[in-house]
């Protein structure tokens, strides 16, 4: 697909999209150059190297992928691929089941950022997320696209294969098939969070009430989330608080008491340090909701 100086500024431009179904014992070879473009063709013995990214989703069927010419490994349905530019590969179904198969490849800096970040790494090509029914519906969504080629094409196109990365991000992180009894009760943790809130609840009690100690409680949640639980109440409630400041006519001072804090100053200054401005300037710069008294 062709991209302009301006798509390129978007920060991710695709350079293509398929599908392709390879029927159990096919007669043709190599199969993954079926269906794929012309510069895209590669011998599954010699390998390729791409200088873009390539999100490919096996649907169904099974089959092996390369990372040297040595080493392969098995590929079920169910399984994305995440190849970063310049890195060797090799991939293929197995005779007796075939494949289906979806791609998309694309670059630009914002793709290059999340590996920088830390929420890719380049040696970890295999995803296996499950057979999901929506993930198939945004690539289709994406061919459709990509086959009219309108004006701004490049930016749902671009919008579409971010959300796959972001859903392989959200599969990966809630893979919880080897410990599901402590996910378990992560989220029931999270749970009694969000219902008790407003009872100035503490990690403490709710480490009590899933019936683990608080040191370990503390270390796995941060684990499965990201953040402390403690941070996470305050999350909650920081929430909550811009939803009042928004559609409610409470002061500051009502909606730091509504929410269980010491006072107002104390409430502003959380307030201030997690969203970047105080309550106040908030709320004006917001909305129109009359602030109330401090």
């Amino acid at each position: 697909m062709v991209c302009s100086d301006q798509d390129k500024s978007w920060g991710i431009t695709v350079d293509n999209v398929g599908e392709y179904y390879i029927e159990p014992d096919y007669s043709f070879s190599p199969p993954p150059s079926a269906g794929h473009p012309a510069d895209y063709y590669f011998n599954t013995r010699n390998g390729r190297v791409l200088d873009n990214y390539q999100l490919i989703y096996i649907s169904k069927g099974r089959g092996w992928y390369h990372e040297s010419p040595e080493k392969r490994v098995e590929i079920k349905g169910g399984t994305m691929l995440i190849i970063p530019p310049y890195t060797w590969h090799s991939y293929y179904p197995d005779k007796k089941s075939g494949w289906q198969e979806y791609w998309i490849g694309f670059r630009g800096a914002h793709i290059d950022s999340r590996y920088n970040n830390g929420f890719f790494v380049r040696n970890k090509v295999i995803h296996p997320i499950g057979f999901r029914e929506h993930i198939i519906d945004r690539y289709k969504e994406a061919l459709e696209i990509a086959f009219k080629e309108k004006t701004g094409c490049q930016q749902v196109l671009a919008s579409i294969a971010n959300s796959i990365l972001a859903y392989v991000i959200y599969y990966d992180s809630n893979d919880y098939s080897s410990n599901d009894a402590v996910a378990e009760k992560i989220d029931q943790a999270r749970s009694i969070m969000r219902e008790n809130m407003l009872t100035d609840i503490t990690p403490e009690q709710v480490a009590d009430k899933i019936n683990m100690s608080y040191s370990w409680f503390r270390k796995t949640f941060k684990e499965y989330t990201n953040v402390s639980p403690a941070h996470y109440i305050t999350q909650l409630k920081l929430q909550k608080a811009k939803l009042m400041l928004l559609n409610s006519p409470l002061s500051i001072k009502e909606i730091a008491f509504y929410l269980k804090y010491e006072d107002a100053a104390y409430f502003s200054a959380i307030f201030r340090k997690y969203v970047g401005c105080p309550p106040s300037e908030y709320r004006v710069a917001c909305c129109d909701v009359p602030s109330g008294s401090e």
